[in-house]
């Protein structure tokens, strides 16, 4: 008698923070933009828009003249930061989806590229903390993504394996990372990143508006 395969499920729900759950990359960039504005020094936001998602080194205030403090520019940019954070409302589809993968029983995780108290602030203030069982940040791992560690750690404390985990990414860096990892990745690009290379994600959404946690999981067992 031929041996049963085992049952393929889906037990965990992964989502990365900037860009799927709130536009933060979008914010970051327009306030860097009004620093410029504030200065008269003109913005390009190409390089930005490329790196969104990843760690990289890159000095925004380049185009300012050397006797400009960088400290202060830093300190104009977090106030506007701050400003359009508060007024950044969930992406679209977002807290239906954290609705019905607490109802279909599923785990929820955060795996990101940002620090865990950066993310642990938007939480509180969004009133999302209790939502998620763990939140991983790049400061909880070896390597951030690509690498695949904030998603193998996620998922590891999660308690799942990673072929049972879901996970969604707007960035080429966040797909790829979450790829390695041996998840199944839905690909949701933002305003940021639309222009990102998404290839590595098994599906392509326009927004978590267009389907269900239910379809998608149906996606990945059929």
């Amino acid at each position: 008698m031929p041996i049963a395969k085992p049952k393929r499920r889906i037990r965990a729900l992964v989502l990365d923070f900037d860009g799927v759950i709130l536009d933060t990359e979008s914010a970051l960039i327009g306030a860097a933009a009004e620093v410029h504005r504030a200065h008269g020094v003109p913005f390009d936001p190409d390089t930005l828009l490329h790196g969104a998602g990843t760690v990289f080194a890159f000095d925004p205030w380049a185009a300012f003249p050397p006797e400009v403090p960088r400290r202060r520019l830093r300190a104009e940019h977090e106030l506007a930061c701050a400003a359009a954070f508060a007024r950044l409302p969930l992406l679209p589809g977002v807290e239906r989806w954290l609705d019905e993968a607490a109802r279909l029983g599923l785990a929820l995780g955060i795996a990101s590229n940002s620090t865990n108290a950066y993310i642990g602030d938007h939480l509180s203030r969004l009133g999302l903390r209790g939502k998620f069982h763990v939140v991983t940040g790049r400061d909880g791992v070896a390597h951030p993504k690509p690498a695949p560690d904030v998603y193998l750690r996620t998922v590891e404390r999660l308690g799942v394996r990673p072929e049972e985990a879901i996970a969604v990414e707007d960035s080429f860096t966040g797909a790829t990372s979450a790829r390695r990892a041996g998840l199944h990745v839905i690909g949701v690009p933002g305003p940021s990143t639309t222009g990102h290379d998404l290839s590595a994600a098994h599906h392509r959404v326009r927004s978590l508006a267009e389907l269900s946690v239910s379809d998608a999981i149906a996606r990945f067992l059929r």
